[in-house]
Formats: structure tokens, sequence, C-alpha cells
């Protein structure tokens, strides 16, 4: 990717990714740069899996529920990000569509096994989000 794409320059095409890691080391390596959210208990983070969600304005991860083992927390380091929850198909008529936006400095807990979910970066900056699987 040019400079000028991955700085968001205007007349660029936009973008956005997510990664995560399975391996054991890597996750261990990437754990350095963070703290695990203290409302989490000390046993409580699949070390072997983290992610990284970075990406411009407009952009993010279209509805869709995930095939993971645990619900995870995503930590917003920069940027704004809009989140879209659906309730599962068991509980539509009883729950409700949900709309959060996670600030810098703010963490989002949900079970994306069973929620689905959409995320939209928020005008103003790139978004930068890490996160874990916990249980």
């Amino acid at each position: 990717m040019s400079e000028s794409r991955a700085n968001l320059e205007p007349g660029e095409k936009p973008w956005y990714v997510g990664w995560s890691n399975c391996n054991e080391n890597s996750g261990k390596v990437l754990q350095q740069y963070y703290s695990k959210p203290y409302f989490l208990g000390n046993n409580s983070e699949d070390i072997a899996l983290s992610w990284i969600f970075m990406g411009g304005p407009g952009f993010g991860a279209q509805m869709h529920v995930d095939n993971v083992h645990y619900p995870s927390w995503q930590a917003q380091l920069k940027g704004k990000k809009l989140w879209r929850l659906a309730p599962p198909p068991e509980c539509y008529l009883s729950c409700h569509k949900m709309e959060v936006i996670v600030e810098p400095g703010e963490i989002i807990a949900v079970d994306t096994n069973k929620w689905y979910h959409q995320t939209i970066v928020l005008p103003g900056e790139i978004s930068i989000t890490i996160g874990a699987e916990f249980d």
C-alpha cells in the first residue's frame, strides 16, 4: 500500500483491515503492548487469539456473526467507531437492535458469536482497535 493511501489522503482509495493471530507466541508479544481490561478475571483471556482492526472513516465490517470460541472485548485506541448490534434469531421479537458509539479509551464487550454486528469508522480520523476473547 502506498504511503498516501495508508495516510488516507484525498483521492486515495479508503481501506479497512482486520488481523488476528492464532500463534501463542505472537499473542504474547502483542499483549505486551496493552493491559487486559480491569473487569476481566486473571484467567479470562485466551492468550492465543488477539485482534487489531484499522481503517478510515466510512468503512468497517459488514453485518455478520463470528465463529470464535468465546465472547470478545474490543478497546478503541484512536478514532470513533459505530457498532450496530442485532439480536440472534431466537430473541429477535423480544430483544432490540442497538447502536453504540465507542470512543478512544472505551471498551465494548459483546458475544459476537450470538449478536450480529456491524462496525463503521466515524468521520474524523483513522480508527485503531485492539481486542481479544474472554470467558
